[in-house]
């Protein structure tokens, strides 16, 4: 139990140091605009909303990510939107450990694969070519969430078949009212993995 609380704070401490002197980006306020639209227009996530911008049309998109972060108040998701994707990548982070100590036969490997993914691609860069740490936007979620779909569809986990049907189709479910990023992730990256591996 104690080398997931390690893994966890490596993690945290890994994720947070890169973005302590970043500000709110505009990607990040404008995700945050429209989860509080949504909120105030009182749309569905899969609704449209109207923007409060000049000629402002009907303007739709995946909205499940927006519909959650306009149920908190918005100065809480202002405050803390520069910490709150690096804890949810420390949490996987911390999952992803315990998938490998499933996967692999030697901890070390666990340990090194763990490591691997917390320090690429982040370390090259905190911007965006990696995990979107920085941006509080609905990206990490796909992220996070597609990589759960490949965990439960390609890793033995004893998972029953029909249950592990259910657990894919909430988890693409998710991503498809959630980003538009993770729907092209989920046409290409997993059509992609599915013709490779038969």
């Amino acid at each position: 139990m104690i080398e997931y609380i390690v893994i966890f704070f490596i993690a945290v401490f890994v994720r947070l140091f890169a973005i302590r002197q970043l500000i709110i980006d505009f990607d990040t306020w404008g995700h945050i605009y429209l989860g509080y639209e949504v909120g105030k227009q009182k749309t569905s996530p899969w609704g449209s909303i109207y923007l409060n911008c000049w000629e402002s049309d009907e303007y739709r998109h995946p909205y499940l990510w927006h519909w959650l972060v306009g149920k908190f108040p918005k100065k809480l998701v202002i405050n803390c939107s520069k910490w709150i994707n690096g804890i949810l990548d420390a949490i996987f982070a911390t999952f992803l450990y315990w998938i490998f100590l499933l996967a692999f036969e030697e901890k070390s490997n666990a340990i090194l694969g763990v490591l691997l993914y917390l320090f690429t691609p982040m370390w090259f860069s905190n911007i965006s070519i990696g995990t979107r740490i920085a941006s509080f936007t609905p990206r990490i979620i796909s992220e996070i969430l597609i990589n759960l779909i490949f965990v439960v569809t390609f890793i033995d986990l004893g998972i029953e078949s029909s249950v592990r049907f259910f657990i894919v189709s909430f988890l693409v479910s998710c991503v498809l009212l959630s980003s538009k990023f993770g729907v092209q992730a989920l046409f290409f990256i997993i059509l992609l993995s599915a013709i490779l591996s038969n």
